[in-house]
């Protein structure tokens, strides 16, 4: 289990957390990596706490002008020698054992697609909470409007040249991971989340992800909308095959969000129906109270209002 693994991060003015951030990489149990760091135009420090770490042999470094994130994963992807590819970003923090544990996942799991649990940190690297990952019904997650994955948590198989498909389109993708895991989950590829806490993941009220969250919502609601209709047929499988001793505490307001999505977009149908008496009232009315608040949102932002005010 020695497999060859090429780390991508893309780095943009983070000079504040990035010497931590390739430290957490270069120093993983899992020794059979490269490091590739792709600098974006970055006009801070950042290319000179690179330079510092350059005596290693493992990172190939790309310093250009600015052509944003989608291009840079993408330059970073095609010039990958490992079979397995993982993600990384440049304010973030992976555990020492983080590869090691997903490439033993992935090898036992046939997976395709792997990510873990994660603990959230501030800008001060302070723990404010712990995620456990859901490690099935990846497609009711996507059909909810959820993400299956923290993206910086995620590994890959090499496939992407193979079955020809990259991060974004023709047209500008902010929300790039969901509308990866769409093409991914379309393409019959198989995900899988490990358990154990592998990233600390920084959340900053200057990240990208949150200036341009009414964007990245937008954007998501349309995609999620047109999941729903696309795999129809799919989820209607899915909805009926689900059984009561199956469902978590966890997923079960997630299950509820998703078929309120799938009605919205395709006929009401009895079966799905069904499946809410399997549910207790807690689980309906918390699933009932994301639906009506993800709408109000859509709608607000649709409508410009609340911009200054959104979560």
């Amino acid at each position: 289990m020695n497999e060859l693994i090429s780390v991508i991060l893309p780095v943009y003015n983070g000079e504040r957390y990035l010497r931590e951030s390739i430290k957490s990489i270069l120093s993983q149990t899992h020794k059979n990596l490269e490091l590739i760091i792709i600098n974006d135009g970055s006009t801070d420090n950042s290319n000179l706490i690179i330079e510092s770490f350059l005596k290693d042999n493992r990172i190939k470094y790309i310093y250009r002008s600015n052509k944003g994130l989608v291009y840079s994963l993408n330059e970073a992807i095609n010039v990958c020698s490992g079979k397995y590819i993982a993600r990384m970003d440049q304010d973030d923090i992976c555990y020492p054992n983080r590869l090691e544990k997903q490439l033993n996942f992935m090898l036992e799991n046939g997976v395709d697609v792997c990510g873990t649990s994660y603990d959230v940190i501030n800008e001060f690297g302070t723990k404010t909470k712990t995620i456990s990952s859901i490690n099935n019904n990846f497609e009711i997650l996507i059909s909810a409007m959820m993400v299956p994955f923290i993206h910086p948590s995620v590994m890959f198989k090499n496939f992407f040249k193979d079955i020809g498909v990259f991060y974004g389109s023709d047209s500008k993708i902010e929300a790039e991971d969901y509308d990866l895991w769409i093409k991914l989950q379309n393409k019959g590829l198989i995900f899988g989340n490990v358990k154990d806490v592998l990233i600390k993941y920084r959340i900053l009220n200057n990240s990208m992800s949150r200036i341009n969250k009414i964007n990245i919502f937008k954007e998501v609601y349309v995609s999620c909308n047109n999941f729903n209709k696309e795999n129809k047929n799919k989820l209607l499988d899915i909805f009926n095959s689900i059984e009561k001793d199956s469902l978590t505490r966890q997923l079960k307001p997630i299950i509820v969000k998703s078929i309120l999505n799938y009605f919205k977009v395709n006929r009401f149908s009895l079966n799905n129906l069904n499946l809410f008496f399997k549910i207790d009232i807690y689980s309906l009315v918390f699933g009932l109270l994301l639906f009506i608040k993800q709408e109000i949102k859509y709608l607000l932002y649709q409508n410009k209002v609340l911009y200054k005010l959104s979560d």
